[in-house]
């Protein structure tokens, strides 16, 4: 019983590094561009 929810937890802790980590790469790029532009 507390096995499934805790790989619940957990899968939801990996996406959401995944997410934090794709949201970072992409601000990167558009401020690494924005300072070429200007």
């Amino acid at each position: 019983m507390l096995n499934p929810l805790y790989n619940g937890i957990f899968y939801i802790y990996c996406v959401f590094i995944y997410i934090l980590n794709l949201t970072k790469k992409t601000i990167n790029k558009y401020l690494f561009l924005i300072n070429n532009i200007t």
